[in-house]
C-alpha cells in the first residue's frame, strides 16, 4: 500500500479526497492543511507522493517544491499539484521546481483524481506496484455495504435517539462524507440520488429532517419542497437546503416561500457544521 500525503486547507474537500483514496484500498491517507505542516509532514513521513494544493496559508505550494527538492532525502518523493491554478505557465513553473506532474482541481471528480493519480504513480514508481489490483476482501465489503443499503430501504420507519434524516442528493461522495458525520453524531441516515426517490421516500415514510440539494438532475428544489409540503407523513418536517454559489436566488427563495428553512453552502459547510445544523433543525 502505498502513502498519500493530501494537501487541501478546505476540510470538506479533504474529507471526500480520504475517502475516496482510502476506498480503492491501495492508499494510506495523510493530510496536512497549511504549507508549514505540509513540509513537517513530507520530512516526517516521506509519502510516496504528495497531492499539493498551490494556495495554502503559511507557504505556497511553490515554495514547498523548492524546499522539498533541496533535500536529497526526499527525491522519491512524487509532488504533483493539484490546483485550480491551472494556467499554463504554472504549470511550467511547478514542473521546472521539480514537480512530478500537474492535475486541473476543476477537472476531475474525486473519482476521476483517484484514477489519475494512479496514472502518474504507475508511470513515474519504480516498484512495479500493482495499482489495478483491488486488496483481497474489498469486493466483498462492497457487497456487504450494498446489502446493508438494501436493508435500510427495507425498513417501513426510520427513528434513532437523535433523529432521522433523509438526504436528497446526487453526488455520492458528498452525501457518503457527510452521511457518515451524521450517522457518528447518532443521527439515522437514508440517501437517495433523485428528487423522483426523495418524493417517493417522503410520500411513505416519516423523517425527522430532509435535506435536499436546490438543483437536482430531474427536479428542481423548490417542486421537491414543495411535493414534500403535500404529504401526509412529513408536511410539517423541517427541510435544510444544500446550495452553492452558482444556484439561481430566484429558485432559492421560492424553496424557502414553500417551506423550505436554511440554505447551507456546499463549498463551505462542513461534516461538522452539517451536524451542529442538524441539531438545531429537529431541537
Amino acid at each position: 500500500m502505498k502513502k498519500i500525503l493530501i494537501v487541501e486547507d478546505d476540510p470538506m474537500l479533504s474529507e471526500i479526497y480520504q475517502k475516496k483514496f482510502e476506498n480503492s484500498g491501495r492508499y494510506e491517507v495523510i493530510k496536512a492543511t497549511t504549507g508549514t505542516e505540509t513540509m513537517e509532514k513530507i520530512k516526517k513521513e516521506k509519502p510516496d507522493l504528495v497531492l499539493l494544493d498551490l494556495v495554502l496559508p503559511e507557504m505556497d505550494g511553490f515554495e514547498i517544491i523548492r524546499e522539498a527538492r533541496k533535500d536529497e532525502s526526499l527525491d522519491k518523493v512524487m509532488i504533483v499539484p493539484f490546483s485550480n491554478l491551472a494556467q499554463e505557465d504554472n504549470q511550467a513553473k511547478a514542473q521546472e521546481m521539480g514537480a512530478n506532474d500537474f492535475i486541473a482541481k476543476s477537472e476531475y471528480t474525486p473519482h476521476q483524481l483517484v484514477e489519475k493519480v494512479d496514472e502518474i504513480m504507475k508511470r513515474l514508481d519504480e516498484d512495479g506496484y500493482d495499482y489495478s489490483k483491488t486488496p483481497e476482501g474489498e469486493e466483498t465489503k462492497k457487497e456487504n455495504s450494498r446489502k446493508s443499503d438494501q436493508k435500510k430501504k427495507a425498513k417501513p420507519e426510520r427513528r434513532s435517539g437523535k433523529g432521522s434524516i433523509l438526504m436528497i442528493e446526487d453526488e455520492s461522495v458528498f452525501s457518503e462524507v457527510f452521511g457518515v458525520k451524521l450517522e457518528n453524531k447518532g443521527f439515522e441516515v437514508t440517501t437517495v440520488e433523485s428528487g423522483e426517490a426523495g418524493i417517493s421516500e417522503v410520500g411513505v415514510n416519516q423523517y425527522d429532517l430532509v435535506i435536499t440539494d436546490i438543483m437536482m438532475p430531474d427536479r428542481k428544489g423548490s417542486e421537491i419542497v414543495n411535493e414534500i409540503r403535500h404529504t401526509k407523513k412529513n408536511k410539517k418536517t423541517p427541510i435544510l437546503i444544500l446550495a452553492d454559489e452558482t444556484d439561481s436566488k430566484e429558485e432559492l427563495e421560492k424553496a424557502k416561500s414553500l417551506g423550505a428553512g436554511r440554505v447551507m453552502d456546499k463549498n463551505k459547510i462542513t461534516p461538522e457544521g452539517m451536524a451542529e445544523e442538524c441539531n438545531k433543525a429537529i431541537s
